[in-house]
């Protein structure tokens, strides 16, 4: 996944910051198979379409209908298809979702996406990870 936007020029489509003052937005990048194309590619439905993110129904009301209704059918496809995260029967949503908890602090991060996805991607298949492939 990171190889869909490290390097890459992005366009961030935003008009709020979360509570840590962080950016809360869409990142746009420019599919691969078409370099002189606009960014039209966002990267979070993206990871959603293959399973590798949880879409949070409770922030729906922040995006715009069309965002939330292509958020939530990515996000039942993936699971419909059992793939990344929905590969096994009860995946471990991320800490403090299922309490109603804030996720870590910003600052207990890891230092770079590619730390964060590499993580991740350990933790797939090889067929997801060729399911990756083919959006980069």
């Amino acid at each position: 996944m990171s190889a869909l936007v490290i390097g890459k020029e992005v366009d961030v489509q935003w008009n709020k910051h979360d509570r840590y003052q962080r950016i809360v937005g869409k990142v746009m990048v420019q599919p691969s198979d078409c370099p002189n194309c606009p960014k039209t590619l966002d990267a979070g439905l993206a990871q959603l379409t293959v399973g590798l993110a949880w879409w949070y129904q409770k922030y729906a009301k922040e995006q715009s209908p069309e965002d939330a209704g292509r958020y939530e059918f990515a996000e039942h496809e993936a699971k419909a298809k059992h793939v990344g995260l929905w590969a096994h029967g009860q995946p471990i949503p991320p800490l403090g979702l299922a309490e109603g908890r804030t996720l870590m602090h910003p600052k207990r991060w890891p230092a770079t996406i590619d730390e964060t996805v590499g993580v991740v991607i350990a933790a797939l298949s090889d067929d997801e990870r060729a399911s990756i492939a083919a959006l980069t």
